[in-house]
């Protein structure tokens, strides 16, 4: 991935994906790779597309190593659980397409699209998204998930267009149990059973970003135009392996100081963390 990093790592965006619960509810959906991506356009139109590939199951893992089962046919995609999602994303949301799609790896997955006419009306929540089967290696406490926590956005245009992100604040209701975190043994076999998990959030502009406060400021190919922003990024593979970093994974999982844990992981290999909120971007 081309990134090219700025220099503003103050402010404090962590509140939003929950990093204390991104690491608990989604390293247990499995072998995942999902992109969540916002395409905006210079008059603040545009459109939102889910790309999730899954590979097999914990599952399935388990019945093909217990009992033989190999057959792992994937369901029909049911268009009106995608379709019913429209008024919670937004208003002027409209739903686009849903379609299966397969890797390089050879992982089967749905692409979902949904057009948007004026992204100050959208609310978009990671959380919301239909998901892949959950197994139960580690719940997050039903507190945590309850939350309507959903990123919502500010446009403005003149001489150029600005987009502001702004990331909610998590609120632990008083006494709410937090997550568990499984030791360092269990996290080495859970990063051993989703080799390949990634999991992205994006934003896109039509055009060239040409000043933005964000961390993460990509160019759409080597030596192209500055277009998109990560708002966070988890690659499974690129986590090392060792005990002492699998250790200070489980140790973050288990603070209560959500700041802290986001500057933290930042310092993993693998993980990515924007940490300005609000963000802005001018793009021409």
């Amino acid at each position: 991935m081309n990134i090219h990093t700025s220099n503003n790592k103050k402010l404090s965006f962590q509140n939003i994906f929950r990093i204390v619960i991104i690491l608990t509810t989604l390293i247990s959906s499995g072998c995942i790779d999902t992109t969540l991506l916002v395409f905006v356009r210079k008059n603040g139109s545009g459109y939102i597309q889910e790309t999730t590939y899954n590979a097999q199951s914990v599952d399935q893992l388990i019945q093909q190593a217990v009992i033989g089962k190999t057959e792992t046919t994937s369901p029909p995609i049911n268009i009106e659980q995608y379709k019913a999602r429209t008024s919670k994303i937004g208003s002027g949301v409209k739903f686009v397409s849903a379609k299966k799609i397969t890797n390089a790896k050879g992982w089967e997955g749905v692409q979902a699209i949904y057009s948007f006419t004026d992204i100050r009306l959208l609310k978009v929540n990671p959380d919301a998204a239909p998901q892949v089967e959950q197994n139960t290696l580690i719940q997050a406490p039903a507190s945590h998930k309850q939350q309507d926590l959903p990123i919502t956005f500010g446009f403005t245009q003149s001489s150029s267009s600005k987009l502001t992100i702004s990331m909610p604040k998590v609120t632990l209701p008083e006494g709410s149990a937090r997550p568990t975190p499984p030791p360092p043994a269990q996290l080495a076999m859970m990063k051993q059973m989703c080799a390949g998990m990634r999991i992205r959030i994006v934003i896109r502009v039509d055009g060239e970003i040409s000043k933005s406060n964000a961390t993460y400021v990509q160019s759409s190919q080597p030596g192209g135009k500055k277009q998109m922003v990560a708002l966070f990024e988890m690659e499974m593979d690129k986590i090392p392996n060792d005990n002492q970093t699998l250790g200070k994974i489980a140790n973050i999982m288990q603070s209560p100081d959500i700041t802290s844990a986001a500057t933290a992981l930042n310092n993993i290999p693998g993980i990515e963390a924007e940490t300005v909120n609000p963000i802005e971007i001018e793009f021409r």
